[in-house]
């Protein structure tokens, strides 16, 4: 047995400051995306294949759809698989038991996106998912994570599977659980969100690594 999310767990705020979280995250992915890959929503600069790894209720699945060609994603909670499955019909959403299932083939995506999914795995699980998602990014290819990294933040406790918890790590962290021999960072920015958050200035970070 281990918590159950649901929405609520991933959504921590109000509908005004939700809405203008996504725009700003979504604004962010965007450009992230273009400037340091040089894929956009135009047809002629569309990546072939992206992955929303833990893509929840497909919070951030509009935007993929937008910059590629086909889109794909995972999710484990059976709540949110069943909302992102009714919201994004066109996007293949694969049901996994865990993160760490393998359910594609070996350096299948140009892009893969895992938005504060990783911070919320303890970190035996957080390695194996990291794992895999360095087993289906292509040699070229990129991996975007957005994650907490301020250990302040820690919350919950590792040792009770039935707890809702938050492992901040910091961008070298994920770097080695990816691999430093196998990806190089290209990118990182602190993750800023709406005026009224609780913890703006202290939200995280993106983390551009590129597949060697």
């Amino acid at each position: 047995m281990r918590y159950q999310y649901q929405i609520k767990d991933v959504v921590d705020a109000d509908f005004p400051e939700f809405a203008a979280r996504c725009h700003s995250e979504w604004s962010d992915i965007r450009r992230i995306v273009s400037e340091n890959c040089g894929w956009s929503s135009h047809n002629a600069y569309k990546m072939l294949s992206a992955l929303d790894f833990g893509c929840g209720f497909g919070r951030n699945l509009g935007v993929l759809v937008e910059l590629a060609l086909k889109v794909c994603a995972v999710e484990r909670e059976d709540i949110l698989f069943e909302k992102a499955q009714q919201l994004y019909p066109q996007v293949s959403v694969s049901h996994v038991k865990s993160l760490a299932q393998k359910v594609f083939p070996v350096e299948h995506f140009n892009l893969v996106l895992s938005h504060t999914v990783l911070q919320h795995l303890r970190t035996s699980e957080a390695i194996e998912a990291a794992a895999e998602i360095a087993r289906i990014t292509k040699k070229g290819g990129y991996v975007l994570l957005t994650e907490e990294t301020n250990p302040l933040r820690k919350s919950g406790d590792l040792n009770n599977p039935m707890d809702h918890c938050c492992t901040p790590r910091s961008v070298e962290d994920y770097h080695i659980m990816l691999g430093k021999k196998s990806f190089k960072l290209v990118y990182t920015e602190e993750r800023i969100l709406e005026r009224t958050y609780r913890f703006n200035g202290d939200c995280g970070h993106y983390m551009l690594f590129k597949r060697l």
